[in-house]
């Protein structure tokens, strides 16, 4: 035989006239070939219509390979997956019944190409049962094909087809026969009986298919007809015809041979392909006529075409039957649309169920909406709706369905959604969608003392550094009328020498040292002894001082420690390097930051608020002049530093000398100073309060827990890494996170000068912030005044601003202020 495919037809015969024999249906299981008595194999692996051409006989068989045979679907439905998580675009497609329908359409297409051109079509079955489903599966190839009139119509007089073809479309209507390839087990040996089975399967047949209206009087208006006066179903009695391939047929086969058992007798009946060619016969005789009823023959039409004139009309109407289904502009398939409707009922009630409880869901998600809302609101508003819509969305369409609500209430939110832009204190901006140039604004307002703490104002939550450590306190400083003019020592910063100047690109530390390296070294001078270059006295050093007069002998001292105090040194030539006046340091100053860099705006302040006097130890900071302490908090703590001076020694003896008291010069004298140091915290709510060491707060004039006098807990301050983020002492629950905002310090009235050098770590492992340029002289603080530090409000690095904690922190916090902090100087 001749094997081809419908899509491409060669010329594969001559003759004048041919009969054309369709087969459909199901095949066996592990048996792709359901047309086994007429066609040898298969060789088509896919959905399709293979044709097979019998030169001697002059018939052509066209075999249909659908998602029916059993093996084509099983390798379908290995591709499919009824839970797996698709994309939106194939949410239905993935579900099995949406496939399933969609294969039931692709293989009827098939079907009524086949009805259109062939003269005998074979409906096979693997077992005695007639499946009930084909009736449904009829309706629809007939609606399909009536739909397909007008086309076919068109293409057939584009070929100047003439005959049948032109006047009723097709050839003749094709005869129907039913085989059923497997027999009972009882009746396979007892052929009469079969022959009644047969004969009460074909009343059966005959009663259903007219109580369904698929055949009637008129075969010219039905899909197909059944012959009125001949059989048309065949039972298979033996096993050869339904598994001439079967493995296991043929080892009994060879089981029978080998011990000699007699075969068993062919039963005396005709086979299918005898039975089959009584209708072929049929047709190249007198043809057929299966109309039945008064007007029979004169609506009766039968043809057999040449071979070359079918190839002509095939290749017509193969692409009109077998094309694509097209989207119409309403959304449904223009082509093929009854075809799908009359298959995928599961999908259609589906598709109504969805159709109706979508808006139901989309007006659940609208009701009560504000004018704008953020993206909490709109997910929790979704949860809403999708809860609504698994209630009554039922099928497999339910999976877009969720899609499609969620798409819509997407674009709902998109049109009154927020800003949400993050600050640096992690709210989001509650304004709708601006644009960049209109500021953000979170809503969030925070209670903050100016830059030496006499006035508390009201800021806004910072959404920009700039914002938070310099604007701010700009502000603050106008509102209150004291800060401006305060005596200040102010910081480097960036000063601009051409309108085009810009941030620098800082791509790392360009220090050979790390900032940990840094640390570390000047941790390690502090218990070394200093050299002729050290111009300040580390405070882990200094000692606790006494209370008696520094006239004392010097056998009191003994068993103190005394800290030599060096000069000043500043007037040594230091080399440094000038700094840019084009380009800007991005963020603030670490021990990282390249040098010759300095920042746009300063972030940290440095005011004296007078003399030391202002402080009173017995009745700590007023109120009018340091508003917002908790009670009992508002208490600097002393701290006793005895130091040894050796200039002090010889002004002295200069002294004696005048008033003739001269002798032997006197030993180094050795000096007690009192300074008072605090560190200030500050909450959000304006909460202000003092430290007294790393875990406690300063409780009255006496310090706070971790016992000892009042000096030794002023050197054991002094000497301890403060965190940078503590509880608020405040009753609130949870208690708010507080800050470490300002540096106190009370100078001695001595002829010594206190050094600050503030080393700021907010994480840990990250960058140490400084006010100066790496390498800097401490900044020596004047005699005799009350001096207080403010620390940025928000530290930043060249990669952005650094997190803060959202929760108090733990007792040994990582972010610190890292000792020492203070020094003595001549």
């Amino acid at each position: 035989m001749k094997v081809f495919s419908i899509a491409d037809i060669p010329e594969f015969s001559k003759r004048e006239r041919i009969v054309v024999v369709g087969i459909i249906g199901k095949s066996p299981y592990r048996y792709p070939n359901k047309a086994t008595p007429l066609i040898p194999s298969v060789q088509l692996n896919e959905n399709g219509i293979e044709c097979h051409w019998d030169e001697r006989r002059s018939v052509l068989y066209l075999h249909t390979i659908t998602y029916l045979d059993t093996k084509r679907l099983a390798s379908l439905a290995m591709n499919l997956d009824e839970s797996s998580k698709s994309t939106e675009k194939d949410a239905d497609a993935s579900h099995w019944l949406v496939a399933s329908g969609e294969l039931a359409v692709e293989s009827c297409k098939a079907i009524a190409l086949l009805f259109h051109l062939c003269h005998i079509v074979v409906l096979s079955s693997p077992t005695s049962v007639f499946d009930l489903g084909y009736l449904q599966l009829f309706k629809a190839i007939d609606a399909y094909r009536t739909e397909l009139i007008g086309k076919t119509t068109i293409a057939l007089a584009s070929i100047n087809a003439s005959g049948a073809w032109e006047t009723h479309g097709r050839s003749c209507c094709p005869r129907l026969l039913f085989h059923f390839r497997r027999a009972p087990a009882s009746l396979r040996k007892a052929p009469a009986a079969l022959k009644r089975l047969e004969h009460a399967v074909e009343d059966q047949l005959y009663f259903i298919l007219r109580k369904a209206r698929i055949i009637t009087n008129v075969c010219a208006k039905t899909l197909f007809a059944i012959p009125k006066n001949e059989e048309f179903v065949y039972i298979s009695a033996d096993n050869t015809s339904g598994n001439a391939r079967d493995v296991s047929f043929l080892v009994r086969g060879l089981v029978q041979l080998c011990t000699g058992a007699e075969p068993e007798p062919p039963a005396e009946r005709p086979a299918f392909r005898q039975f089959l060619q009584g209708h072929i016969d049929l047709a190249f005789g007198e043809g057929f006529d299966d109309n039945v009823g008064k007007y029979a023959m004169s609506t009766s039409f039968f043809e057999l075409p040449s071979a070359a004139s079918w190839r002509t009309v095939a290749q017509a109407l193969t692409p009109i039957y077998l094309e694509e289904s097209l989207k119409g502009t309403d959304g449904n398939e223009s082509t093929g649309g009854a075809l799908y409707n009359a298959l995928a009922t599961d999908v259609r009630f589906s598709q109504a169920r969805c159709a109706k409880v979508l808006p139901i869901a989309q007006a659940s998600y609208a009701e009560g909406l504000p004018t704008h809302y953020s993206s909490q609101h709109h997910a929790h508003k979704v949860n809403v709706a999708l809860g609504v819509l698994e209630t009554m969305a039922r099928g497999p369409l339910a999976g877009g369905a969720r899609t499609r609500l969620r798409a819509a209430c997407t674009a709902t939110w998109r049109t009154r959604s927020l800003c949400e832009a993050p600050s640096l204190t992690s709210h989001v901006c509650i304004e709708p969608e601006h644009e960049k140039s209109k500021e953000h604004s979170s809503g969030v307002r925070y209670v903050s003392a100016c830059n030496c703490g006499r006035t508390k104002c009201s800021r806004e939550d910072p959404y920009t550094v700039r914002a938070a450590n310099c604007t701010f306190f700009e502000q603050a400083a106008e509102e209150c009328g004291v800060c401006p003019t305060l005596q200040a020592i102010e910081f480097p910063v960036f000063q601009p020498s051409t309108p085009t100047y810009r941030a620098a690109s800082v791509k790392g530390v360009s220090s050979q040292e790390t900032p940990e390296t840094v640390v570390s070294r000047e941790r390690d001078s502090g218990t070394s002894a200093p050299s002729d270059e050290d111009n300040w006295s580390a405070p882990d050093v200094l000692s606790p001082g006494s209370h008696h007069d520094d006239e004392e002998d010097e056998d009191s001292t003994e068993n103190r420690y005394l800290v030599p105090l060096r000069g000043d040194t500043t007037n040594e030539k230091v080399m440094s390097r000038q700094p840019s006046t084009t380009e800007y340091l991005p963020g603030m100053l670490h021990l990282g930051s390249p040098g010759g860099l300095l920042p746009a705006f300063p972030s940290w302040s440095l005011l004296c608020l007078g003399a030391s006097s202002l402080y009173s130890h017995n009745l700590g900071l007023p109120e009018h002049l340091q508003p917002g302490f908790l009670p009992h908090t508002n208490y600097l703590l002393p701290w006793d530093c005895a130091v040894r001076m050796e200039q002090v020694s010889v002004w002295r003896m200069a002294q004696a000398s005048a008033r003739g008291r001269g002798g032997k010069p006197p030993a180094p004298h050795h000096l007690t100073v009192k300074i008072f140091i605090g560190f200030e915290y500050e909450c959000p709510r304006g909460h202000r309060f003092m430290m007294s060491s790393p875990e406690s707060v300063v409780v009255g004039s006496g310090g706070g827990g971790g016992g000892g006098g009042g000096g030794g807990a002023g050197a054991r301050l002094a000497a301890a890494d403060m965190p940078v983020w503590a509880a608020c002492a405040c009753r609130a629950q949870p208690p708010h996170l507080a800050q470490l905002t300002r540096v106190h310090v009370v100078t001695p009235k001595a002829p010594v000068h206190v050094t600050l050098d503030p080393k700021v770590q907010p994480v840990a492992g990250g960058p140490i912030f400084v006010p100066q340029p790496a390498g800097s002289a401490p900044i020596k603080l004047s005699a005799s005044a009350y001096w207080v530090l403010r620390l940025p409000f928000m530290y930043c690095d060249e990669r952005g601003a650094l997190p803060r904690p959202r929760h108090p922190a733990p007792p040994h916090s990582p972010g610190a202020l890292i000792a020492p902090l203070f020094g003595l100087q001549d």
